[in-house]
């Protein structure tokens, strides 16, 4: 485990540790795929806004239309070092994928020798009731990244690496002066002994109550809910910005994801009379 200060960092890591096990520098990420803003990260993200002011970027990146496997099996072969995924898209409007998906890429990785990055800086420690996402998904990265809420909300990231890449990684090839400090490892520690079973089921008994309350909501603004455990999105027609503004006159903060999407990442603590709150308030202002 390399540990570092963010999720850009934990990624950075990924991609160096990718080239050191096999050599190779190309990539496939997928469309609409959030990694970072650093330069190695940002080569993986995908949106014009982020990459135009920067390019040319690092290395090279090719991006298949995330969910689709036919598309992304005639990209793959023995050129290509890893390949970046979320198992659940965050920043482009919590994007689940198709069943099947994430299997045909771990497939294809393990044929051609290609490292399986899994990007679970958003998704991962519990935050959709298993600790990693993927792990519903039966599939196994060989290198995964953690951030975000892995250090209670101190700053941490981490590159988790399977054995035979650790062993490809020499000694000061990649360090950081704070990754590893004792207040956000104490932070890790503190949170892995809080997500115990309990506390997951917890996170997919509400998740699942919050997406059927939302489900519920009779508006003609609501396109899609979807999700898993406590990583949930509400796409609306329009107005989204509006929206988010209006709930936090109700003192409830939710946040952006894609261009439409109303983003809820709430804190796993929170129970069925807090989403009763704020199925009340989205009733009154998606009816307005």
């Amino acid at each position: 485990m390399y540990w570092g200060n963010s999720g850009a960092e934990a990624v950075e890591a990924a991609l160096k540790f990718a080239v050191l096990k096999t050599g190779r520098k190309k990539f496939i990420s997928a469309g609409g795929g959030y990694h970072g803003k650093t330069l190695g990260a940002l080569s993986a993200t995908d949106g014009k806004k982020y990459r135009n002011p920067f390019e040319p970027l690092l290395w090279e990146f090719i991006s298949h239309e995330y969910g689709n496997s036919k598309e992304f099996l005639q990209l793959i072969d023995d050129t290509t070092a890893a390949v970046i995924i979320e198992p659940i898209q965050g920043e482009s409007g919590i994007i689940v994928p198709p069943s099947g998906y994430l299997q045909t890429i771990r497939n294809a990785c393990t044929k051609y020798g290609v490292v399986l990055i899994l990007d679970e800086i958003q998704s991962g420690t519990g935050r959709t009731g298993t600790f990693l996402a993927s792990s519903q998904q039966h599939i196994t990265g060989d290198i995964v990244c953690l951030g975000k809420g892995l250090a209670g909300g101190l700053a941490v990231g981490a590159t988790v690496v399977a054995a035979d890449i650790s062993s490809s990684i020499s000694r000061g090839v990649h360090t950081s002066t704070f990754g590893g400090n004792p207040l956000a490892c104490a932070g890790a520690l503190a949170t892995s002994n809080l997500l115990d079973d309990t506390l997951l089921a917890r996170i997919r008994d509400t998740g699942g109550y919050f997406v059927s309350q939302l489900k519920t909501l009779n508006s003609s603004r609501i396109k899609q809910v979807r999700g898993s455990g406590l990583m949930i999105g509400l796409e609306l027609v329009d107005n989204r910005d509006e929206v988010l503004k209006q709930l936090q006159k109700e003192k409830i903060l939710a946040i952006p994801a894609g261009d439409t999407v109303v983003r809820f990442l709430p804190p796993y603590i929170i129970e069925k009379k807090d989403i009763d709150v704020v199925i009340k308030a989205l009733k009154n202002i998606l009816n307005t």
